[in-house]
């Protein structure tokens, strides 16, 4: 019962029992398997928090299977939880990227089932918190810089942090188990461990300038970037998309559901389904566009790749998007995951009256783009802080 592979354990029953339901659809496969998983989510947050991720997120994914939003909801909460505890305790930039490139994807799912239980600001929340946390790190140097404590005369707190969270990875990955005569030792060491850097955490904060240390966004925070302009958060999920309109002055939060916006459509046109299509498909065609710049075959296959790929946007997010934004002249596009790397300004559709003969997205209003709420603010503080002729 107390050992740190027990998670891992439970996440493999329960796995097993998961398939197993989808043969048998017996009722007592399906809540041993989300017992279990709920198990390895909570034991894994205490003694294996890699084995939390790995279970929460198989579970969060099954329950959307299911369209069972509230228990997605809860297997979710537990996946955010661990990750911010992985994240805190990775001193160094290239741990924080591996652990970011294991978990991508997970805040979208998460806020996608928050929106289904009609929690929007605990969507947008969870959004941003899974959003650019590196760019953001960067730009809020002066509460993220660990160093710069020592410059503030706290240098011994800073280095109690550094032993502690040295101390976690130690007894992670096994280094100090053998110091440890028994499992339950190894465990109470472990939950010590966790008390200990909770508390370093929070006297960090003590600090001027450190007030929100590793802290997620608040959503009053994230909504003060909207009073320029609306923020408009856009995900897509297996079982559709959706785009979380976020303005300011109270106005809280409105969904636009995309249910043609699916990972399955945006794959095929981003890279193809098959290897022969590749160089038709948006990323094929232009690499090898970008190959061979002076065939003609080449550009012309990138143009119409460009043309279809911005065509379909208009039909499964820019038109319900622009539609909703009527009264709006301008707003903030913040694309999460791969969606970042399209054009959805130059979605397009058919119309007469244009000189063109089409309809574009910029046409209706004018957007930019952000990589999330906390990037913008910090921008702009730079911007306001830098002289007019910087």
């Amino acid at each position: 019962p107390h050992s740190p592979e027990l998670p891992g354990r439970q996440n493999n029953l329960a796995s097993t029992l998961k398939d197993r339901f989808t043969q048998t659809t017996e009722r007592s496969d399906l809540e041993q398997a989300t017992d279990l998983f709920e198990q390895a989510a909570t034991l894994g947050l205490q003694v294996a928090p890699e084995a939390a991720v790995l279970a929460s997120r198989s579970w969060g994914e099954w329950a959307t299977e299911r369209q069972s939003w509230h228990e997605a909801v809860t297997a979710y909460r537990y996946s955010l939880q661990a990750i911010a505890q992985l994240f805190r305790t990775q001193l160094f930039r290239a741990s924080k990227e591996t652990w970011l490139r294991e978990v991508q994807g997970i805040s979208a799912q998460a806020a996608f089932a928050l929106a289904k239980v009609g929690d929007l600001p605990g969507a947008v929340v969870a959004l941003e918190q899974g959003l650019a946390r590196l760019l953001s790190e960067a730009l809020e140097r002066d509460r993220a810089d660990l160093e710069r404590l020592k410059t503030l005369g706290q240098g011994e707190l800073c280095e109690r942090y550094q032993a502690i969270t040295e101390r976690w990875h130690s007894l992670i990955h096994g280094r100090a188990a053998s110091t440890y005569q028994t499992d339950a030792d190894w465990t109470a060491a472990m939950q010590a461990v966790r008390v200990e850097l909770e508390e370093a955490i929070t006297a960090i904060r003590q600090v001027d300038g450190y007030e929100d240390f590793l802290q997620p966004p608040a959503f009053n925070v994230i909504q003060s970037a909207a009073q320029v302009s609306p923020l408009v958060y856009i995900v897509v999920t297996e079982v559709g998309g959706l785009a979380l309109v976020v303005e300011a002055n109270g106005k809280g939060v409105e969904p636009v559901w995309l249910p043609k916006l699916t990972e399955l459509g945006l794959r095929s046109h981003l890279v193809g389904t098959d290897e022969p299509s590749s160089t038709r498909s948006y990323l094929g065609a232009y690499s090898h566009w970008q190959q061979n710049q002076q065939n003609k075959q080449a550009r012309k296959g990138w143009f119409n790749a460009l043309d279809n790929t911005t065509r379909w946007l208009w039909q499964v997010l820019m038109g319900p998007l622009v539609k909703s934004l009527a009264t709006i002249e301008r707003a903030v596009l913040i694309p999460v995951g791969v969606l970042g790397l399209l054009p959805l300004h130059a979605a397009w559709t058919e119309d007469a009256e244009m000189p063109t003969g089409r309809c574009y997205a910029m046409d209706r209003l004018c957007f930019t783009y952000a990589p999330n709420a906390r990037a913008l603010i910090a921008g702009r503080a730079i911007v306001n802080r830098s002289g007019s002729e910087r």
